[in-house]
């Protein structure tokens, strides 16, 4: 291939990658970024939705609304990673002792819950997760909702 054709395979449906790269680059933005806590969730997420769809497979027990009712759960969470990484944007060196932790904090806490759900799909099948770790994070999450509705409601 010349110099002159691989020039207008570049170009070829400029608009459409433009467009793309953009809408990416935006989204990039909106999730602080594609770091190894939110690659995690991400993969968290797809084994549980897999594991869950395969189970009902396996029981013949297919529900197309518990399959959109995962995919919308997957983009609820895009939604309030989005929303804890504006949090981090809008009180940056506003408070002093508030170092951008909200979007981190918000990634563990759903990566937690969907860990908990893989660890229960796991146990349908007859593997077995470690109690102790199983309990430990349960309790985490615990803790964690119990403080956020002591904060909800404390006004």
């Amino acid at each position: 291939m010349n110099l002159f054709g691989w020039m207008g395979a570049m170009l070829d449906q400029i608009t459409f990658k433009s467009c793309t790269a953009f809408c990416l680059g935006v989204l990039g933005w909106l999730l602080g970024g594609f770091d190894l806590p939110f690659k995690a969730l991400v993969a968290l997420f797809l084994a549980d939705y897999l594991l869950g769809f395969g189970r009902a497979c396996y029981h013949k027990r297919i529900s197309f609304t518990r399959m959109r009712h995962g995919i919308l759960k997957f983009l609820l969470y895009i939604v309030a990673v989005a929303a804890a990484n504006m949090l981090d944007i809008a009180s940056k060196g506003a408070v002093p002792w508030f170092d951008d932790p909200a979007r981190d904090f918000m990634v563990c806490y759903l990566a937690v819950c969907e860990f908990l759900s893989v660890s229960v799909h796991l146990a349908a099948e007859g593997v077995r997760m470690p109690e102790w770790l199983v309990s430990r994070i349960e309790r985490f999450r615990t803790v964690a909702e119990t403080a956020e509705a002591r904060e909800v409601f404390r006004d």
